[in-house]
């Protein structure tokens, strides 16, 4: 009995290859040559094991050539996940949770990004631009500079309020505890900081708190945005250069009374001299007198 508009039902016995359920074929493709375009189901693991599971496959064959992968949208238009009203070739919608999952089971590059066709532009070229809101501002992303890439984050006076100078960071700075360690499971040492002990210093910067755990006692583990420290170290800086500055100016102040003083000196001890030479010509003197 059919259940839906084309209704097909095919064997249903385990087998550890893909059975397909549905050929689509055209009479002539693109490159002129006879294309099926088909449907599988295997149940079963993908490798063809005697696991349980299934998996589906959409792909075509071309007489003489190997299977190609599912295409969607070869020749122009867009392809919608989610939405009815795709508006890029591909437009993922998804809900209050993960909207997409790209995942790998080997060591391969997970994303290749290609863009601008290797050209150039003046700001050059953006590979993952973060947009929000209705009219897609641009807050930030990833950009290809043309030698290097750059991590960006706006940062337009034009879209901040209540801006004012921070005071002295020089205390804080000092008070930050640099470690080594281990972080996961891997064996290279790392050198940063821990998360709640930068956060004593720079709440604004870490996120979530000490040992806390979701609703199944698992661990929400603190995060750190280490970018945000830049700004208090360039106060630092600062800081450390103006004391230096005023440093230098006293050690030059200094170093002319220094300077005035070794004068005062040895014009005393000219003084002294000529005093000396003046006092043993009167004792000659007087001696001479009879004295």
């Amino acid at each position: 009995m059919p259940t839906q508009s084309l209704h097909v039902r095919t064997f249903t016995g385990y087998s550890s290859t893909a059975q397909t359920v549905a050929y689509f074929e055209t009479a002539q493709s693109a490159i002129n040559k006879e294309q099926t375009f088909y449907i599988s189901l295997c149940l079963g693991d993908a490798s063809g094991g005697s696991a349980a599971g299934s998996y589906t496959s959409i792909g075509s064959v071309i007489p003489g050539m190997a299977s190609t992968s599912l295409v969607l949208q070869e020749f122009g238009g867009n392809v919608g996940i989610g939405t009815k009203n795709p508006t890029v070739p591909l437009h993922v919608r998804g809900t209050a949770t993960t909207a997409m999952l790209i995942q790998t089971t080997t060591t391969s590059d997970m994303i290749l990004v290609y863009g601008n066709n290797g050209g150039t532009s003046s700001q050059g070229v953006y590979v993952m631009p973060i947009r929000v809101g209705s009219t897609e501002t641009l807050v930030g992303g990833i950009q290809w500079t043309g030698s290097s890439m750059a991590y960006n984050g706006t940062s337009d006076y034009r879209v901040k309020s209540n801006i004012i100078f921070i005071g002295s960071q020089l205390l804080k700075l000092r008070g930050l505890m640099v470690k080594e360690f281990n972080i996961f499971d891997s064996t290279k040492r790392e050198v940063g900081f821990i998360a709640h002990e930068l956060q004593e210093y720079y709440p604004n910067i870490v996120t979530g708190e000490k040992d806390e755990v979701d609703a199944n006692g698992n661990p929400n583990l603190q995060q750190v945005n280490l970018q945000g420290l830049i700004p208090y170290m360039v106060k630092g800086i600062q800081e450390l250069a103006s004391q230096a500055t005023s440093s230098a100016a006293q050690i030059q102040e200094l170093s002319e009374k220094a300077t005035s003083q070794a004068t005062l000196v040895q014009e005393l001890a000219s003084e002294n001299t000529q005093l000396k030479s003046q006092f043993a010509l009167l004792e000659a003197r007087l001696l001479a007198a009879g004295f």
